[in-house]
């Protein structure tokens, strides 16, 4: 087909997806990680969880243990 240009497709870099390390209430797991398994926000880490793969700030364990819900 003359007159076409085709993007050479290349794999996208895939990362290991690793368990959240604290179980989420269910209103973090609308930050869904990107196809790549990344994050759009600076400083948060993509993990799945029981609702699957998703953004969770890396700083968010400290930020639970401070301001405990009981």
């Amino acid at each position: 087909m003359e007159g076409f240009w085709r993007k050479p497709s290349f794999p996208a870099e895939r990362r290991e997806t690793e368990q959240c390390w604290v179980q989420p209430p269910l209103k973090y797991c609308r930050k869904r990680c990107t196809k790549s398994q990344g994050c759009l926000q600076l400083n948060y880490t993509c993990c799945w969880t029981y609702c699957g793969n998703i953004c969770l700030d890396n700083e968010e364990p400290v930020k639970s243990m401070l301001n405990p819900v009981f």
